[in-house]
This record gives C-alpha cells, structure tokens and sequence, in this order.
C-alpha cells in the first residue's frame, strides 16, 4: 500500500520532484504540498492542495512521509526548513525512469529524478539532488545536501562535499576531491581538486576571480 507523501515546497523544482512520486504510485500517494501561499500552477497541474505552511503541516500530517522540494535556496537554508519539521520521516523519491544501481547506498531525503544514473558503490547523502540527467558515476561520495544539477557528471571515485553545487552540464573528473560547500559553475570541467568553499568556474575550471 502506498505511503501519503508531502511535498515541501511548491514552486518550480516541488513540480518536479511531485512529477518524480507520482511516477512511483506504488510507494507514493502525494496528498499535498506545504508552503507559505498556495501556488496556482501547481494546483493546476497536480490537481493536489496547499496543505498549509511548514508549521501546519508538521503538527497535522503526523503520519506522513516528506520530502524537500526546494532546489534553489542553499543548502544552509534548506537545513533549516528540513529542521521545522524535527521527528518526521524524510523519505527519498527515486523517479521511475532514473537508474539506481542496487549496490548504491541513497539516504533519506535524497532526491533522484528523471533519467539520472547512479551507478555501484556510489553513496548518495541525506537530501542530496541527483537533477534530471545527471550521472553519478560508480564509487563517488556525495555528501549531505549537495546538489548535482541536470545533465552533470562525477566520475566514478570522486567525493563531493556536503552543501556544494555542481552545476547544470559540469563534469567533475574521476577521483577528484570537492570540499564543503563549493559551487562549481555551469558547463565547468574540474580536473583538480577544490578546497571548502570555492566557486570555481570554466574549461578547465578556475576559482572566480573577485576582481
């Protein structure tokens, strides 16, 4: 028997991450979504409702299943709304056209949508996105909250650090070492390892220059 999901989040990446549970009916009946107002596209199109904001569905939907439907806030912010709703299951949504190997590890909360791969041995961290497309090669090490964006790819052995961002169409080399809370920029080939922090930007990728 399915499991009642929320989403949280309503806008443009929850659509999303709605489109990737209801291809799951089986594990999935998504009852709602939680956010600050109620957003009419997304009404219209899932044919769900606003449930309220976080706090009332925290205390109301007890039994229920969530899932973080909120990509474009960092993932310090993300935190903390996953916080408000301290002692309730986080579940991960896997869209059925995505690729999991069984030999991968995926946390709660994870996020892994339409025709991404994630290959043996890799490990996928608590509400880390793996975005439409992108591949997660074998043996890579994706941290907490990290987000991999449509069509990138981490090759097989590298780690990538809690809160960092691979950007739309980057590549990150295998064996590579990406620390905390790095933002790699779009289209970027990192060939190097880079330090907590960084933006880094370009072929082959480069720290942005603050000048």
């Amino acid at each position: 028997m399915p499991r009642d999901l929320i989403v949280v989040g309503g806008g443009e990446h929850a659509r999303v991450v709605l489109d990737a549970a209801r291809s799951r009916p089986e594990e999935w009946r998504v009852i709602g979504y939680a956010d600050v107002r109620p957003i009419e596209e997304t009404d219209r199109r899932f044919g769900i409702s606003w449930l309220g904001d976080d706090e009332a569905c925290n205390s109301t939907y007890r039994d229920a299943a969530f899932v973080l439907g909120i990509g474009q806030l960092g993932a310090s912010a993300r935190a903390r709304i996953v916080h408000t709703y301290a002692g309730r299951t986080f579940a991960s949504v896997t869209h059925r056209d995505a690729s999991v190997s069984a030999t991968a590890s995926v946390a709660p909360g994870a996020v892994i949508l339409a025709r991404a791969v994630v290959n043996t041995g890799a490990r996928v961290g608590a509400h880390v996105i793996v975005n439409s497309g992108a591949i997660v090669e074998h043996d890579v090490e994706l941290d907490d909250w990290v987000h991999v964006g449509p069509g990138a790819v981490v090759g097989g052995g590298a780690a990538i650090g809690a809160g960092s961002h691979v950007g739309l169409g980057a590549h990150v080399r295998d064996h590579i070492r990406v620390g905390a809370r790095v933002m790699i920029g779009m289209g970027a080939v990192v060939v190097r390892d880079v330090p907590d922090g960084a933006t880094v930007v370009g072929v082959p990728a480069r720290p942005l220059s603050r000048g």
